[in-house]
Parts: C-alpha cells; structure tokens; sequence
C-alpha cells in the first residue's frame, strides 16, 4: 500500500462534491506528517500526476486540489467532472458525427424536388393546408 493510498481510499468514499480537509487531517489519514513543501510551496498542491504520488491519489479518487490555503493549511478536494471533455470521443476517428444519418428513412425528398427559403416554404405550406383543409371538412359530413 502506497504511502497516500489511504486518501484515495478516503475520498473515494465520500459522495459529495467537495471535501473540505486540513493538511493536518490530511496526514492524520494518511498516518505521517506532509512534507515540508506540501506547507510552503502551493506547487505541491498541483493537480499534476505525472512524478507526484500524492496528487496521483486524489486524482485517482476522481478529485482536484482546489482552494489551497497556504496560510491556514486547509483546502478543498473537489469533484472532478466526468464528461465528452475528458473523455476520448468513441466516433473521432470516423471522420464524421454519430448522429449522421439518423433521420435516415424519415422523409423523403422527391426527384426533382427543389430547397426554398423557409419564408417561401411556410407560405407554400400554408396555402396547401388552406387548401386541403376544406377538402377535410367536406369529407367529413
């Protein structure tokens, strides 16, 4: 067992956001006292894994360094978003958007059939409807 492992074990048994803590607290956890840097340098405090096993624990955890306060030696683990930014996307190497295609089968645009602006399609739908309205309501009696 590493020697930060019972912080990760820690946060991840938390279920809130944001976790509160005291660098002495802190040590209490992880059973020894910081280093000194961890009390006189906030670059300790980096969420930077790579080379720092203390903050590959809390990033492990699934949390950020955040709202260090050098000065009253506390600060506060929040919760990493788990999302699209930090996650690969599963369709990037397919050069084109999943959602491509999905209206497929949905309607069709007959051969021949010509794009307008919207204006001139609402005013063309508008008087289909007009028209075939009546038709309704006659064949309806």
């Amino acid at each position: 067992m590493g020697k930060y492992d019972p912080l990760t074990v820690y946060l991840k048994g938390r279920a809130q956001a944001e976790v509160p803590l005291r660098f002495e607290e802190i040590a209490a956890l992880i059973g020894s006292p910081l280093p000194p840097s961890a009390y006189s340098h906030r670059a300790w405090w980096a969420n930077e894994a790579t080379g720092h096993i203390h903050a590959e624990a809390w990033l492990e955890a699934g949390f950020e360094a955040a709202q260090v306060d050098m000065i009253r030696h506390r600060l506060v683990f929040r919760r990493l978003r788990r999302g699209m930014a930090e996650e690969p996307c599963q369709f990037e190497h397919q050069g084109r958007h999943p959602l491509i295609g999905a209206l497929k089968g949905t309607f069709t645009i007959e051969p021949g059939g010509r794009a307008c602006a919207l204006e001139t399609c609402e005013t063309r739908l508008d008087g289909k409807a007009d028209r075939i309205e009546p038709g309704l309501r006659n064949g309806l009696r």
